[in-house]
C-alpha cells in the first residue's frame, strides 16, 4: 500500500527532529512491504506543516497523488500546528493515522524536547471539530522504531483496505427477504450514504436464467461442483439444477458488477428445483466472492469488510 506522511511542525519547537522522523517512518513503511511519499524537497519549512499556508501546499500534494494514496500517517515529531493540520487533510478522502513522538527524559532542553503529546490532543480536537476522522494509535505516544507502532501500521493498513474496498461496492440481493427475517431487514438508503450499492433481483429472474443456461457452461460447473464438494450418490437431476444456479449467479455477478451478494436460500429452491443452494455459496465464499444466505445484506458487506481486514485471501463469514 502507498501511504503519504505529513510531518506537523510548531515553529517554537525543534525543527532538527524532522530528518530522523522522515527517516524512521518510511523505514518502517517499508519494512512491511508498503510505499512512503513525502513531499517534495523545500515544498515548506523542514519540508512540514507548520501553518494554514503550509497546509495549503501539502493539500495540493495530497490531490496530485489523489487515487494512488490509501492513507495518510500525520506524525508530530514536536508539537505540531492544529490549524495547518486541519487545512492539510480535510480533503484528503483517505484514512489518517494520527502518530505522536514520545518524549524522553534525558533529551528535555530546548532543542530536543517535543511535547507531541499535547500537540496531538489540540490536533485531535482540530480535526474532530472539522469533522476529519482520524484513527489513533493504540499508545498515545509511540515511536516509529517500535513493535508497537509496526503493530499499528498493521491495523491502520487494514483499516485502509476496508475503507478502499467499501467504496463503489455493489452487493446483490437475489430474492426478496421473507417475513420470517426480519432480524436481517436493511436500510438501502443508509448505505447508499456509505458508499454501498444494493441491486436486487426476483428469484423468478435467476430461475429464468438457470432455465436458459448455456450447456457448456452447465457441463463446466458440473466438474467444479463434483471436485469442490464429496456428497452421496444422488440423481443427476440434482447435480445439474446447482450447477445452473452456479452458471446464473455468474451472470449476474458479472452483469451487475458486483462485489457480494445475499441470497434467499429457501424455500423456493427446495420446492422449485428440489436443491438447496448452499454448496454453490460456499464455493463463492470459497473463491474470496461473499455470499450470505438469507438475503442477510448486512453480513454480505461485512463478510468482505472481514476479507479485505484480514488481507490474506482467505473467506470468511459472519455468524
Amino acid at each position: 500500500m502507498t501511504f503519504a506522511i505529513c510531518l506537523a511542525n510548531r515553529g517554537t519547537f525543534p525543527g532538527s527532529l524532522f530528518d530522523t522522523a522522515r527517516r524512521e517512518l518510511t523505514k518502517a513503511l517499508v519494512a512491511q512491504g508498503h510505499k512512503a511519499l513525502l513531499l517534495p524537497k523545500d515544498s515548506t519549512r523542514h519540508d512540514a506543516v507548520g501553518s494554514p499556508k503550509d497546509g495549503r501546499v501539502y493539500a495540493k500534494f495530497l490531490a496530485a497523488h489523489r487515487g494512488e494514496i490509501d492513507g495518510v500517517i500525520l506524525s508530530l515529531p514536536n508539537f505540531g500546528d492544529e490549524n495547518g493540520a486541519v487545512v492539510a487533510l480535510r480533503d484528503a478522502g483517505v484514512p489518517i493515522l494520527m502518530q505522536a513522538y514520545p518524549d524522553e527524559p534525558a533529551k528535555m532542553g530546548i532543542h530536543e524536547r517535543r511535547d507531541a503529546v499535547c500537540g496531538k490532543l489540540a490536533i485531535c480536537n482540530g480535526l474532530r471539530q472539522a469533522g476529519i476522522p482520524y484513527t489513533l494509535t493504540a499508545d498515545f505516544a509511540v515511536s516509529p522504531k517500535s513493535k508497537a507502532f509496526a503493530a499499528d501500521i498493521r491495523r491502520f493498513a487494514a483499516i485502509c483496505r476496508v475503507v478502499k474496498g467499501l467504496s463503489n461496492f455493489n452487493v446483490g440481493v437475489l430474492g426478496a427477504r421473507t417475513t420470517p427475517f426480519k432480524c436481517v431487514r436493511i436500510d438501502e438508503i443508509a448505505f447508499q450514504r456509505h458508499g454501498v450499492n444494493v441491486e436486487t433481483l426476483d428469484l423468478a429472474d435467476v430461475f429464468k436464467l438457470m432455465r436458459s443456461a448455456d450447456a457448456k457452461a452447465i457441463a463446466a460447473k458440473r466438474k467444479e461442483l463434483d471436485a469442490y464438494a464429496r456428497r452421496t450418490p444422488c440423481c443427476a437431476k440434482r447435480v445439474d439444477a446447482l450447477a445452473r444456479l452456479a452458471v446464473a449467479v455468474d451472470r449476474i455477478v458479472d452483469d451487475y458488477g458486483l462485489d457480494s451478494v445475499a441470497v434467499r436460500c429457501w424455500d423456493e429452491f427446495q420446492t422449485e428445483w428440489g436443491i438447496s443452494p448452499c454448496v454453490v455459496m460456499s464455493m463463492l465464499n470459497d473463491r474470496g466472492f461473499p455470499a450470505a444466505c438469507e438475503t442477510d445484506v448486512d453480513n454480505a458487506v461485512m463478510m468482505k469488510a472481514l476479507g479485505l481486514a484480514a488481507g490474506e485471501g482467505e473467506p470468511v463469514a459472519v455468524f
